[in-house]
């Protein structure tokens, strides 16, 4: 699961849609709209993710288990950013150690 927490990993799913578990039996779907690349220490790999969710499926900020073909499952801490007349929009935001060989 941590090799597939890269932001390579997450720039080739941008514009795919990723399953959000509401509740047990209630999910939502998020599309990747960006990747971006934050300043970090030395070490460390830093992005967020901006994703855009449906008017119909508002989440409120919070981890969430989130699904998508190619990275699989994880749980992600989602926070709303924002809307516009079609859309929610939500911030992951990413802090990983990277190895140094």
């Amino acid at each position: 699961m941590a090799d597939t927490i890269t932001k390579a990993a997450f720039q080739a799913t941008i514009g795919t849609s990723y399953r959000v578990l509401l509740s047990a039996d209630i999910a939502a779907e998020l599309n990747l709209i960006q990747v971006r690349e934050l300043s970090s220490a030395p070490g460390y790999e830093t992005f967020a993710l901006d994703f855009r969710g449906s008017l119909e499926s508002r989440m409120e900020q919070g981890t969430y288990a989130m699904e998508q073909e190619s990275i699989g499952k994880l749980d992600v801490f989602i926070v709303p950013v924002g809307a516009d007349d079609k859309s929610f929009y939500y911030e992951a935001v990413f802090n990983r150690r990277v190895n140094q060989e």
